[in-house]
């Protein structure tokens, strides 16, 4: 997997682009114990959440619930995932770190 930790503070009904490169593996996006999508599949049922350019999250209009820890997984024998933590600010411009 090619793909970094990253944390992001977002404002209030912001954007977010969640990255993952991961060659030529299946990425499955989690939040908890919630698939949100399965390959290019999205399984969650909230419209803000969609896959664009092959497996990067996007999640429009964030609101303080999308606030926590998003998981990228890819399939193999030996099963990686790295953590991308999200945090939703009120009055302060966009920090990506």
């Amino acid at each position: 997997m090619k793909t970094r930790k990253r944390e992001l503070e977002l404002e209030k009904h912001a954007n977010s682009i969640l990255k993952a490169r991961v060659g030529t593996y299946v990425l499955a996006w989690k939040r908890g114990i919630a698939i949100l999508t399965a390959g290019t599949v999205k399984v969650t049922p909230d419209p803000r959440v969609r896959l664009v350019n092959g497996y990067t999250l996007q999640i429009k209009d964030a609101v303080p619930q999308d606030a926590g820890d998003y998981i990228c997984q890819i399939a193999t024998l030996d099963p990686r995932e790295i953590t991308h933590h999200v945090e939703i600010l009120s009055n302060v411009s966009l920090t990506v770190t």
